[in-house]
């Protein structure tokens, strides 16, 4: 097997505009013990790139390249796709291509024509970029995969995904490990963040750097629109400033479908966590419900345990405080949402001191 166009060229990571080697993260993707590794994450947290620069690495073992998106709604459209990629990269020929497409059209169990496929061809990774594409179809999916990775020895999978997934759960027979890599794990450390600055802008400062991971959390999508800002502009903006602000929000922003769902973000940012009625309240949307949904599909924030058989949704810190900062552009908008927290707060909370903080912000 091949690796897709996408990876074309040899170098390491810098070879990327914005990206820096993380060696303590290829290491997981390197090892034989990890069958089936799942990048966790929201939006923008690095988890495609890490991905794409471990398979720039010269030398690297065979991997193929499967990117999914909305248009595959069942099992079937999966495993055709999958089929698709492969003859695409040149692991299977057109002949057996047909082949495949036609057991797939006669209901034959798709796991086992891709264990016989994958039978001979020697230690294969397989990554799959955009998993929460899958919707309701995922879980089935992941049955495909778990059973798939138990059935060829040498297969190793890896999956980025903005959603959760079951292959987490999934426990390979051959005494060999799942292993998720977290939202915090992908956050870039201090180091990464200066050997990124070294390589974009010729500037070797740790205190720069960590002045840089300390603002955007080690965030990859806000620290490379810091980065970037910084070897074009010949300087970095003052943290918090106007400058500043405008460089990561508008980052943030262009991960949001339209011009509606920024204001909502913007809106709901400004308390520590909401439930639905609370987003209703904030944003004045009757489609609130439902936004929240979206975000947590997509990895903009989770719903978390708040009381017994209720939740509520909280956002990734990087992303609340870059919308939050946004909000209090808005000042009566901004003042009039700290009023309705700080109300929510007292009805729902048994410390005061939170909600004091926002009566204190609303004025």
């Amino acid at each position: 097997m091949h690796n897709e166009g996408v990876f074309e060229g040899e170098g390491s990571a810098s070879a990327i505009a914005g990206v820096v080697d993380r060696p303590r993260l290829y290491r997981v993707l390197d090892s034989s013990l990890v069958r089936i590794c799942v990048l966790q994450g929201p939006s923008g947290c690095g988890k495609t790139t890490l991905v794409r620069s471990w398979a720039l690495r010269p030398g690297q073992e065979s991997v193929t390249w499967v990117s999914l998106s909305g248009s595959i709604t069942s099992r079937r459209a999966f495993w055709e796709h999958v089929a698709s990629s492969a003859t695409r990269l040149g692991d299977l020929s057109e002949e057996a291509a047909q082949a495949v497409r036609l057991q797939l059209s006669l209901a034959t169990d798709p796991v086992r024509i891709a264990s016989q496929v994958l039978a001979d061809a020697g230690a294969v990774v397989i990554v799959f970029d955009a998993y929460e594409h899958l919707g309701d179809a995922m879980p089935e999916i992941d049955e495909d995969l778990a059973r798939l990775v138990n059935e060829v020895p040498e297969l190793r999978i890896v999956v980025t995904s903005r959603a959760p997934t079951r292959l987490t759960q999934v426990a390979p027979d051959d005494g060999s490990v799942v292993r998720v890599i977290t939202l915090a794990e992908l956050a870039l450390t201090s180091d990464e963040v200066g050997a990124l600055v070294l390589a974009q802008t010729g500037i070797d400062d740790d205190q720069l750097a960590k002045s840089i991971t300390r603002a955007t959390h080690g965030f990859p999508l806000t620290v490379r629109a810091v980065v970037l800002t910084l070897s074009q502009l010949g300087r970095i903006p003052s943290v918090d400033s106007p400058e500043w602000n405008n460089v990561v929000a508008a980052r943030l922003e262009s991960l949001l479908p339209d011009a509606e769902a920024v204001q909502f973000v913007t809106d709901t940012s400004v308390p520590p966590y909401l439930d639905r009625e609370l987003a209703a309240l904030l944003s004045e949307t009757e489609g609130a419900a439902g936004l929240l949904d979206v975000l947590e599909r997509n990895g903009f924030g989770r719903w978390i345990p708040y009381a017994q058989g209720r939740e509520v949704f909280q956002y990734v810190e990087t992303i609340r405080d870059t919308f939050r900062t946004r909000a209090r552009q808005d000042e009566p908008r901004f003042r009039r949402a700290c009023v309705a927290t700080a109300v929510w707060l007292l009805e729902n909370e048994e410390v005061v001191e939170q909600a004091l903080q926002f009566a204190i912000d609303g004025e």
